[in-house]
């Protein structure tokens, strides 16, 4: 099986030019993973080399059935690559309200090439936190998520950068994970949340801290998930080389480290790409239109394997 995409519903490429209902809005991934989230419970299996699609169900888990509105669902799914058994697998989240207005969010797995015995949505716990959809990224088969953004500020003691996590073979919640911001300031309310993306960059979980006053982006590498150890490999400045002001609330998503040390960009906020240079620290602009949302492929489309 070669590696797959996850669509759901129509999808929005560029900004004025839609193509159907703004459904989904794709967050970037590897070939192996791809995140979306959407206010459709439709979610469709790509097979970029074959071009095959599989639709997987829309129904609940059997444990959910009574706790889900599929007319207004809000949705967030995940696709992984299990490599100890070569498996497929999506996490879909149904996130309702948020909990400070007593909503829940529901976690269902599906395995997409486990025959028939596997040809359903399983429910999973929670974490017991409440996470953050728009931040998911997938780094060998385990995905990361920021808490909710609800929890910003020392009233929750929870600090901006705690990572939650799901492993995907398992198909179970793992340790929660210290980011590299708490460890070195003392307040809780230090860092807000709008600061900090993830992303997936060599392998690697990546934390993206964009800071102002200077104007800067620090790129924290997770070294080690056991320890917890992050090491610094990137501190970029952001606020001269961009055409207009940077604004305090720029979306800074890391999508891809070119071969030659340069790094892919999308500012989320404005709908463009750009590429920097770490020997000038300039950003050139992608001219390709405004986009609501990119997502990377490097896999190999002339395989179907």
């Amino acid at each position: 099986m070669a590696l797959a995409h996850l669509r759901s519903g129509l999808h929005h490429g560029a900004r004025g030019a839609p193509s159907g209902p703004p459904l989904p809005r794709p967050i970037p991934g590897r070939q192996d993973a791809q995140h979306l989230h959407s206010r459709s419970v439709r979610c469709h299996v790509l097979n970029p080399a074959t071009g095959a699609v599989q639709a997987l169900p829309e129904s609940p888990a059997a444990e959910h059935v009574n706790r889900v509105n599929l007319r207004d669902p809000y949705t967030f799914f995940a696709l992984g690559r299990v490599s100890s058994t070569g498996d497929y697998k999506v996490l879909r989240m149904f996130n309702r309200l948020g909990f400070a207005k007593g909503g829940h969010q529901l976690f269902e797995v599906f395995t997409i090439n486990g025959g028939d015995a596997h040809a359903r949505w399983r429910g999973q716990q929670s974490p017991g936190l409440f996470v953050d959809e728009c931040s998911g990224v997938v780094v060998d088969g385990v995905v990361y998520f920021l808490t909710s953004r609800a929890y910003d500020g020392a009233r929750y003691g929870i600090r901006a950068d705690y990572i939650v996590s799901f492993d995907l073979g398992r198909e179970e919640w793992r340790r929660d994970l210290r980011g590299p911001i708490s460890s070195k300031v003392g307040s809780a309310s230090s860092y807000m949340r709008h600061h900090l993306t993830l992303a997936e960059l060599k392998g690697s979980l990546v934390l993206a801290d964009r800071r102002h006053q200077p104007f800067t982006l620090d790129l924290w590498f997770l070294v080690d998930s056991e320890s917890g150890h992050w090491v610094k490999e990137y501190h970029i400045l952001t606020g001269p080389t961009i055409s207009r002001p940077v604004l305090v609330d720029e979306s800074f998503k890391p999508l891809l480290l070119l071969d030659d040390g340069r790094l892919v960009v999308y500012v989320g906020t404005r709908g463009q790409l750009f590429i920097q240079d770490p020997g000038t620290d300039n950003f050139a602009r992608v001219y390709m239109g405004l986009l609501d949302s990119v997502s990377v492929y490097t896999g190999n489309l002339l395989s179907g394997g």
